[in-house]
């Protein structure tokens, strides 16, 4: 491998694990505004996921439990790189429709 491919693999790798704790991160920026508007309490993994999974609980939603997964993955991703890059390929939607679906809920309770 030449230099430059070393620096360009080295770039891949922190770009991808950097792409996992930014989907982490809005995952938790969601559950934050979610718990702040149901009164839960915030500010700790555990309260984050907690949060993930009471609403999970409250609407009875196997896609809501999948993005609590996916986003839970993508921030132990950050930590470790366990993660194949086709595994963030299908993980990233779900996260995505999971912060959706947590905009949508609180825009219709602010509209009311």
């Amino acid at each position: 491998m030449t230099t430059m491919g070393i620096r360009e693999h080295a770039q891949t790798a922190r770009e991808f694990l950097q792409s996992s704790e930014k989907l982490w991160g809005a995952f938790s920026h969601a559950m934050t505004a979610i718990s702040q508007d149901r009164g839960w309490d915030y500010g700790t993994h555990r309260e984050t996921i907690t949060a993930g999974q009471r609403l999970d609980d409250e609407l009875n939603d196997a896609n809501l439990q999948a993005g609590v997964w996916a986003a839970r993955s993508f921030h132990m991703n950050f930590y470790n790189g366990s993660m194949e890059y086709y595994e963030m390929e299908l993980g990233r939607p779900i996260v995505r429709a999971f912060i959706e679906r947590v905009l949508g809920l609180l825009a219709e309770r602010s509209s009311r």
